[in-house]
């Protein structure tokens, strides 16, 4: 089973990797990266504490890094159940992969 952010390179990838392999990519939004908005991104310089990351910040318009941890782990602990003991791969991005490990080890997003 492959499974894929909606964004648009990683269907890409992922659409490459499943013909090669001769599966079918099952595209998932909750695997999409944290969209941080550069207008945000920008107000660093105006906001050092914005610097060292908190679960409630939130981008504009956005979602707060919770909500994001969230959504990531939703989607893992469903994949985990409908798929156990099988192999899976998933086609994501930085963000993501690093909630995926937080959630594999147990961490929540306050860490």
């Amino acid at each position: 089973m492959l499974y894929s952010s909606n964004l648009p390179r990683a269907v890409e990838t992922a659409e490459a990797v499943a013909a090669r392999l001769g599966i079918e990519v099952l595209v998932d939004g909750r695997l999409a990266e944290f969209d941080l908005d550069t207008s945000f991104a920008a107000s660093f310089d105006d906001r050092p504490d914005l610097l060292t990351w908190h679960p409630d910040h939130k981008a504009v318009d956005g979602e707060t890094m919770a909500q994001f941890a969230s959504r990531v782990a939703e989607f893992h602990d469903e994949v985990v159940i409908r798929h156990l003991g099988r192999r899976v791969l998933v086609v994501s991005h930085a963000g993501t992969i690093g909630e995926a490990i937080r959630w594999s080890l147990g961490i929540g997003p306050r860490h």
